[in-house]
């Protein structure tokens, strides 16, 4: 399964699966599941939900503008 945070290129492919909306909440609970780190859960949670809320005004930005 590619969906981690391991390497680069798995860390790209999971931020875009989370900005185009592509199960974000089950890449959320897995990554809070399996938090190496002892991140704070809120923590985590913030940076996803506000990484889905920028990034989808930038997404439909760039729809926009290839419509344009």
């Amino acid at each position: 399964n590619y969906v981690n945070f391991n390497d680069f290129g798995n860390s790209m492919i999971t931020l875009l699966r989370i900005l185009t909306g592509e199960q974000w909440p089950t890449i959320m609970q897995d990554t809070i599941a399996h938090n190496k780190t002892n991140i704070p859960r809120f923590v985590v949670n913030l940076y996803f939900i506000s990484l889905r809320l920028i990034g989808r005004d930038v997404m439909i930005n760039l729809f926009v503008l290839i419509i344009l």
